[in-house]
């Protein structure tokens, strides 16, 4: 059962395949995808491209990662995001954590101010006397 076809290529990938660890190969010269080649091993060492004639490694040691930013090939295979968009992100977080502790500079500073003026309106409830609703100004 086919759980997966390309619409390029029209390369088809089973579930076996998909949970079997499946590594999409492309060739280092030319980016072509190799696994569909024909005389693709996938237990080979190295694979020959049919596109250009370059001899590539298809061990696990050549497995990259491929950032999720920007889809640049990252030498680390565990590895999500390349320095340059791992900086990126560090900077927008700076900039977010700074309007944020401006927002809360504000807000402190309003709760403050209300707090301020709910004592200063209690303290002058608190000279006043409500009879039968009138109020009497002690003296």
């Amino acid at each position: 059962m086919v759980s997966w076809i390309c619409k390029e290529c029209g390369y088809q990938l089973s579930a076996d395949e998909f949970e079997d660890d499946y590594v999409f190969w492309f060739c280092d010269n030319c980016d072509a995808y190799l696994n569909n080649q024909e005389n693709f091993d996938r237990g080979a060492d190295r694979h020959i491209c049919r596109n250009c004639g370059y001899e590539n490694d298809t061990t696990l040691d050549n497995v990259k990662g491929i950032c999720s930013d920007c889809g640049k090939v990252i030498a680390d295979q565990e590895a999500t995001l390349c320095p340059e968009c791992k900086q990126r992100r560090e900077q927008k977080a700076k900039e977010w954590l700074a309007k944020a502790g401006k927002v809360v500079g504000v807000v402190t500073a309003v709760a403050g101010a209300a707090a301020y003026l709910a004592s200063q309106i209690s303290s002058d409830d608190s000279t006043e006397d409500d009879t039968d609703g009138v109020s009497l100004k002690k003296d």
